[in-house]
């Protein structure tokens, strides 16, 4: 029997429950969020491409997590959170980098010091 992830079930029925109010205060003349607006359930495989193409697109993104909360991403926001993932991506890859950098010198280290050590251990047989 198939069973559900309920963390991921319930992302989607906020999401669900969010558009739904959204649409109704619409309605009533009282509109909660911008024409247009793109609600995503958080959490999900591809709520990240749905949230690029919407920011692609320029309109505006209301992401909603499993508990309900409800994030307004505006289109003018949009610059802000590329440049801060942009920002984000590298400092990781810098700190990747730097990271594989100590790694080769501390095995340099080792090498060298293997090889220094080679050297003495021959050079006291000789001698």
């Amino acid at each position: 029997m198939a069973t559900l992830d309920t963390a991921r079930t319930s992302g989607v029925d906020r999401a669900f429950d969010a558009l739904a109010h959204a649409t109704t205060a619409t309605i009533e003349g009282r509109a909660s969020y911008p024409s247009g607006t793109v609600f995503v359930p958080a959490g999900l495989p591809d709520s990240g491409v749905h949230i690029a193409e919407a920011m692609a697109a320029e309109r505006p993104v209301v992401i909603v997590d499993a508990e309900g909360a409800e994030h307004l991403v505006r289109p003018s926001d949009h610059a802000l959170v590329v440049t801060t993932l942009i920002g984000i991506l590298t400092a990781v890859v810098a700190g990747l980098r730097a990271g594989v950098r100590s790694y080769r010198h501390a095995r340099l280290g080792e090498r060298a010091s293997s090889e220094q050590d080679r050297a003495d251990r021959d050079s006291s047989l000789v001698g």
